[in-house]
């Protein structure tokens, strides 16, 4: 009999899965946007690490597929994001001269932790969101790095006014757009590669939430 109401709670799970996350992830951003545009502004900022890692948690909880491929891609994703975000900041030569604040939570080697895990995010939703409606993997690459860097156009401002990090001469230079399409681009070839057909149906809507949030509290914040 328990094993059952195990099998029963599973199969109700997996029905309800995609809606349930859904309904989490638009709460959540709602409340997020609504509290970074209040008086309690700086309190939600501090809140991004759990932001993140929400965000992470139901974007993988709604992976299709073979769930190895995913892992293998979005921990590559993570690890060659944040260290290319480190030789960056250390160097100034792939985005530009900046730095990143305590804003984001816990840092290693002066980046923050979640930086990774928002590469990671950002690569497999738009993997997952190009991977069934586009046929051939060169122009999902090119136009899914396309995607993620007008996704960093529209945040570089907020992230900016919101002190996420800062930029030494105040000024957003060309060649982060440029480092942000190649490294998008290596990143979505390399995830074509290790799993081509991956499927999340939260994944375009994990990307469109986010991509919706930057613009809101950009233009408020003008």
């Amino acid at each position: 009999m328990a094993s059952v109401n195990k099998a029963n709670q599973v199969a109700l799970w997996e029905r309800h899965r995609f809606s349930a996350t859904l309904t989490v992830l638009l709460i959540f951003y709602a409340v997020g946007t609504i509290g970074i545009l209040s008086s309690y502004s700086q309190r939600f900022v501090q809140l991004s690490f759990v932001n993140l890692a929400l965000t992470a948690l139901l974007l993988l909880v709604n992976a299709e597929g073979s769930r190895a491929r995913v892992a293998v891609v979005f921990a590559l994703s993570m690890v060659v994001g944040f260290a290319v975000e480190a030789l960056g900041v250390r160097t100034g030569l792939v985005f530009g001269d900046y730095h990143y604040t305590t804003g984001m939570g816990p840092s290693l080697v002066d980046v923050p932790l979640v930086i990774g895990l928002n590469w990671a995010m950002l690569v497999h939703s738009v993997h997952a969101s190009l991977a069934e409606r586009l046929r051939f993997r060169g122009s999902r690459a090119m136009i899914g790095a396309t995607a993620m860097t007008v996704f960093d156009w529209v945040m570089e401002p907020v992230a900016i006014r919101l002190r996420f990090w800062v930029w030494q001469s105040d000024t957003i230079p060309q060649r982060n757009y440029l480092s942000w399409w190649i490294l998008s681009f290596v990143l979505l070839s390399a995830s074509d590669t290790i799993s081509p057909h991956p499927k999340n149906r939260l994944a375009p809507w994990v990307f469109g939430v986010m991509l919706m949030f930057f613009a809101i509290v950009g233009l408020r914040l003008r």
